[in-house]
């Protein structure tokens, strides 16, 4: 019998535990950025035991799940259903009628219970590590600024973000909201966390301009930072020079997106 309830700080040695069945390679956050995480956390408990969570955001007027992950061990017990079905129930409450997440491409089993829910593929994205050390070459008129929150629906609307990514972005501790400008023109934006260190989303629109991008936000790093992160979504041609100027492809993803609306497939007994 899986159960589903709200995460609380008591459960970050479960969550320390399960985040590595990611895959991602990304260490695991503080104690302290943990507590941060529970008011939009779900966690699944079997047996008296975490057996899963699920992070999520809930936007404008989108659910956007973040990460779903299940014990190894406890696998094709329906954990991922479960906290599936938690979250469209709260989407659906808060009147959000799509929801969104991004997979790995070979994760078969994850895409397979998505697709049951009505997900659909809408496109690749790539997580790219760009090494300290690469040599980029400026761009002169190139600049970061902040955004101000009387910008945010301006920049969301040209960089082709979803409508509330950047106010739900700002309550989250110690992210950067940057917009980029080339020549006094808006070029891209960023959302920057320097303790990654590395930006999602993170949005270029001339590809050329790409790498002095994020050679820039190098100087949001920690000094000892080997390499910046950022998501390439949907813009092969900005992958394509970064991976020219000394990027290397971290983790290959799709996105997928699907309607709050779709019912969630019955039980299997």
């Amino acid at each position: 019998m899986i159960d589903i309830r709200d995460a609380e700080p008591g459960d970050y040695d479960a969550y320390a535990r399960l985040l590595p069945e990611l895959g991602t390679g990304d260490p695991v956050p503080s104690r302290e950025r943990f507590a941060d995480l529970c008011d939009r956390m779900l966690v699944a408990t079997g047996d008296g035991a975490v057996v899963g969570y699920a992070l999520f955001e809930l936007l404008a007027d989108v659910g956007y799940v973040r990460n779903l992950v299940s014990d190894r061990a406890r696998r094709r017990e329906g954990i991922g259903a479960a906290l599936l079905e938690a979250m469209r129930a709260r989407f659906v409450a808060a009147g959000a009628r799509t929801w969104c997440l991004n997979v790995r491409p070979g994760n078969h089993a994850a895409i397979a219970l998505y697709r049951r829910f009505g997900f659909t593929a809408a496109y690749g994205s790539y997580m790219l590590r760009v090494p300290r050390h690469a040599a980029v070459a400026p761009v002169a008129g190139l600049v970061y600024d902040p955004i101000t929150p009387e910008e945010e629906p301006a920049v969301e609307a040209a960089a082709g973000l979803l409508r509330g990514q950047l106010a739900s972005a700002r309550a989250k501790p110690g992210r950067m909201l940057l917009q980029l400008h080339h020549r006094g023109a808006l070029a891209g934006v960023a959302v920057f966390d320097p303790a990654f260190p590395g930006a999602f989303p993170f949005r270029v629109f001339d590809a050329s301009l790409g790498p002095a991008a994020v050679a820039a936000l190098r100087a949001f790093a920690p000094a000892g930072s080997p390499h910046v992160q950022v998501g390439v979504e949907d813009h092969d041609a900005l992958r394509d020079a970064l991976l020219a100027a000394g990027a290397e492809i971290h983790l290959d993803i799709v996105h997928m997106r699907g309607a709050t609306g779709t019912p969630p497939p019955a039980r299997s007994r």
